[in-house]
């Protein structure tokens, strides 16, 4: 069974079966019981979790077990930092063994293509990274942050450094 550790070091425990699917679906709108026989639609969903923090601290509070003595409100204190990742991990790792065995390797093939094309780009936008901060425009940028003044000057959009997605592992 997936599990996590909170920022207390408590372990939690993550299930996911029918009835706490329907559980997330009434409570959040969430709704992993109609991807089930579907791999694009379920590797969309995950997809759009990873993103979603609110969403996915939701189905991290539905589907949790948690440990003895710890009320499930306890979690929601201590989904910071690294246990926001631990904690989707751990929920990806359930809902993965959730789907069919035909929809699990589906997600798994694509849960790796995408991790390697973030890779690649991460990298590519990180190289750039130091080049950026030493311009003048960056510069300007955070002088008239810290003066108050609103910026006329934007650095280049297309040097952006992509969220790291997730399920990063």
């Amino acid at each position: 069974m997936a599990s996590f550790e909170d920022s207390k070091k408590r372990v939690w425990r993550v299930d996911m079966d029918l009835d706490v699917a329907k559980l997330i679906r009434k409570e959040t709108g969430i709704d992993f019981v109609s991807v089930l026989n579907d791999p694009v639609a379920a590797a969309k969903l995950m997809a759009s979790l990873s993103k979603d923090l609110e969403s996915l601290g939701q189905v991290v509070y539905y589907a949790c077990i948690p440990p003895d003595g710890v009320s499930k409100d306890e979690l929601v204190k201590s989904l910071k930092g690294d246990v926001i990742l631990d904690s989707f991990n751990a929920v990806d790792e359930a809902l993965i063994d959730f789907f069919p065995s035909r929809v699990r390797d589906a997600i798994n093939q694509a849960k790796a293509k995408q991790r390697e094309i973030a890779t690649e780009i991460q990298d590519e936008q990180m190289g750039l990274l130091p080049e950026k901060l030493e311009s003048a425009e960056f510069r300007e940028m955070v002088t008239n942050s810290i003066l108050g003044k609103p910026s006329t000057e934007s650095l280049d959009s297309s040097v952006s450094i992509p969220a790291p997605t997730l399920s990063e592992s």
